[in-house]
């Protein structure tokens, strides 16, 4: 006896899916790159194309509220990695940047934007930030607050300043503060901290959001200030994107506070 199966009529059960209700795809409740098995995981140009505007728009609504304006401050491999990490293999394989990806995904803006307007990218001194909004970050603690010392880690996961956890545990391996801070100008002189600043930006902190993704993220971002507060060697800082409105007033008033106690 034969046994007959989709795959002689359709391509994908993806595609079966849709041909049974078209309201998931009319509806943009579930796209072909949210599937994991569709089209035997092999995607042209045009395709990732069309996925990255459907990503932008319909997934990283809440994040990208103006797309010429917000897009580049969240393409990029940190950002996506929460979100999508399968997009940073696809961007790899097929395109040269976010930046390229982007332009071509949205050419209505793509004579506005520059390619060191998306991540990584670096800040005036030349240090690596992981995103835009840590660049601007990390610059305004530098250059505005004047806390010279200040040293961004990029992308490093070792080091003395990492912070190894049981996986079992917590679901993750490490914290790596974003910045830290082990000394300071005092007085007209250079003062080394009894205890270490360690800093943390969460771009992605978004409460009472439905979406498993940010869900996840609270939930772990919450995990790591526990982790970070137990320290008793270190002063732990939490930044939020909030904190970065109003000229940064957030991130002023949480160093001014630390500077109280130093």
């Amino acid at each position: 006896m034969k046994i007959l199966t989709y795959n002689k009529y359709i391509d994908t059960l993806y595609d079966l899916l849709i041909e049974a209700y078209p309201e998931i795809k009319d509806n943009n409740i579930l796209f072909g790159w949210e599937w994991v098995q569709i089209k035997n995981g092999t995607y042209s140009k045009c395709y990732l194309i069309k996925c990255l505007r459907e990503l932008v728009i319909y997934r990283m609504n809440n994040l990208i509220v103006n797309i010429k304006e917000d897009l580049p401050n969240y393409m990029n491999n940190t950002y996506v990695k929460e979100i999508y990490p399968r997009f940073n293999q696809h961007k790899k394989d097929n395109f040269q940047s976010y930046y390229e990806w982007s332009c071509l995904s949205f050419p209505e803006y793509s004579d506005t934007w520059k390619p060191e307007d998306f991540g990584g990218t670096y800040a005036f001194d030349g240090a690596k930030c992981d995103s835009i909004q840590e660049k601007i970050t990390y610059e305004y603690i530098k250059r505005d607050l004047g806390f010279e010392y200040i040293m961004s880690m990029g992308s490093k996961h070792k080091g003395s300043h990492i912070i190894e956890v049981d996986k079992e545990i917590y679901g993750f391996k490490k914290c790596c503060p974003d910045f830290i801070i082990e000394r300071i100008f005092k007085n007209n002189k250079e003062v080394k901290l009894n205890k270490t600043i360690y800093i943390e930006y969460y771009g992605m902190y978004l409460v009472n959001h439905k979406r498993s993704i940010f869900i996840n993220y609270v939930k772990k971002t919450d995990l790591k200030n526990i982790i970070y507060r137990s320290r008793k060697d270190i002063i732990f800082i939490d930044l939020y994107p909030e904190d970065l409105k109003n000229k940064c007033e957030g991130v002023r008033n949480k160093l001014n506070n630390v500077l109280k106690v130093l």
